[in-house]
């Protein structure tokens, strides 16, 4: 039996980890307190992590797995699951495209981007699926990361 410094209760010595005087709730307790307190510097310490080279190259390596790609297209089965408007407007546009009813802009709609490469229909109100603007890979991810941004801000 040890003598726990944080509660004061008597707990068994599993109830410890080794070489610690609190017990592992109270440690517990005092972990996800500190990442409550650091969660911005907790979540950019992990995005820099995430960017590293080698880090990278292993989420490719695994990428091209069996397992992988099983993770793969089981994360994109459920999120058409969780979003089933989204795809349904998604390919509204795609057929839209295909079958010349909807014109796509030859450049990058966003204010001083002519880009050309690989451009991204963006819903802005996904009850209207043919309204879309035409936005290139880079400007598509800058506007969804700064409304998320603006989200975060505002909760």
């Amino acid at each position: 039996m040890k003598h726990c410094a944080k509660c004061g209760d008597q707990k068994a010595d599993t109830e410890f980890y080794t070489r610690d005087k609190t017990c592992k709730e109270c440690r517990k307790a005092a972990v996800r307190a500190n990442y409550a307190r650091n969660r911005e510097a907790y979540r950019e310490y992990e995005r820099r992590r995430a960017n590293l080279p080698h880090r990278i190259e292993a989420r490719r390596n695994y990428q091209q797995t069996e397992s992988g790609k099983a993770r793969i297209k089981a994360a994109q089965q459920a999120y058409t699951q969780r979003n089933p408007g989204k795809r349904a407007a998604a390919w509204t546009v795609d057929n839209a495209v295909r079958d010349k009813r909807l014109w796509k802009s030859p450049c990058c709609m966003a204010p001083g981007c002519f880009s050309t490469d690989r451009l991204h229909g963006h819903h802005v109100d996904y009850d209207k699926p043919l309204s879309v603007v035409w936005l290139c890979v880079s400007c598509h991810s800058k506007l969804h990361r700064d409304f998320t941004m603006k989200q975060r801000a505002a909760a």
